[in-house]
């Protein structure tokens, strides 16, 4: 059975998705033997969140513990001591990592070379959540307000007004920072040097963004995962999560001549059994579109669904009752 995607996270040339039964699967690059794409043994423990960095990776699994894989030149998989405290959320940059715990602090290691993972003053105030995937990082307080710091070549650091509208998430990229509001509308700033805007999601409402150096990725509300950017090592390749659509078979011929108006036909081919007996039996469709086996539709008078009066029944053939 294909299981559903949960979460996702896109790393400097990789990108990995959390799926729902606690297992990461990883694609793009995994070169120079850092493995940032090879999943670890996690000892049968579910993993909750994932974030792809620049060539490593790190998982925060359900009791609390955080693993990092990949590159570690710069110390940035090794994990640190957070002095018995719990791990509430984990970010992989593209040299160093950050880690968000339950009384609100912060904690960085691995590279600093802009200062990335020197956690700045926030007066007090707790932070709700933290990002950070290339040379800058962000986080968003308790008061709704967010804070940037590091590298601040193209204006990521610099934080807009974003008039009055809850955020959601954030994300450090790059040389850009993006915040996705609660209304499921996202917005970039800093430099936009790939030169690619926001895509059409076609009506639909995004719920998790991702942004590293060279590409994002966004899950929308149905499941469905959009990127854009550079796809050079395939990181904009979405594997197929789903099973591939079933052939359309052709709807079946009616067995009487009088057909009630406005059947909805695709909604009778997902019908498989009567509501009231289910009994999988030659079906007879009433003209509100609602289906039952004969033997229970004889005494209707009413839909017992919809309690719509019955005025006309269609009996579908015994054959095509495997069709619905």
């Amino acid at each position: 059975m294909a299981l559903r995607v949960t979460q996702i996270s896109s790393g400097g040339t990789h990108s990995l998705a959390l799926l729902e039964d606690g297992t990461v699967i990883g694609w793009g690059a995994n070169g120079r033997d850092y493995g940032q794409t090879t999943t670890p043994d996690f000892g049968g423990r579910r993993v909750i969140q994932i974030s792809a960095g620049g060539a490593h990776s790190l998982a925060l699994l359900e009791d609390g513990n955080v693993f990092g894989w990949g590159e570690n030149f710069y110390g940035q998989t090794t994990i640190p001591d957070f002095g018995g405290r719990r791990v509430m959320q984990i970010i992989a940059g593209f040299r160093h990592s950050l880690a968000l715990l339950e009384d609100g602090t912060v904690i960085g290691w691995g590279d600093n070379d802009h200062e990335q993972r020197t956690i700045p003053n926030f007066g007090g105030r707790r932070v709700t959540q933290i990002h950070g995937k290339f040379m800058h990082s962000l986080a968003l307080l308790e008061d709704g307000n967010v804070i940037g710091w590091g590298r601040n070549r193209g204006g990521q650091t610099t934080i807009p007004d974003f008039n009055g509208r809850r955020i959601r998430q954030i994300n450090a990229g790059g040389n850009q920072s993006v915040a996705l509001f609660e209304d499921g509308t996202i917005r970039q700033w800093g430099e936009n040097y790939l030169g690619r805007p926001v895509p059409d999601f076609g009506g639909r409402r995004v719920i998790q963004i991702s942004v590293d150096r060279n590409h994002t990725l966004a899950l929308a509300e149905d499941g469905l995962v959009i990127g854009w950017g550079y796809n050079d090592y395939g990181q904009l390749n979405i594997p197929n999560f789903l099973p591939p659509p079933q052939p359309f078979k052709p709807l079946p011929d009616f067995l009487v001549s009088e057909v009630p108006t406005l059947v909805n036909y695709q909604a009778l081919r997902q019908k498989v059994e009567c509501p009231q007996c289910r009994i999988n039996i030659k079906k007879v469709i009433l003209n509100c579109n609602h289906a039952f086996c004969e033997t229970c539709s004889s005494a209707l008078t009413n839909c017992p669904t919809c309690t719509k009066a019955i005025t006309d029944k269609t009996i579908l053939r015994q054959k095509y009752i495997s069709y619905l």
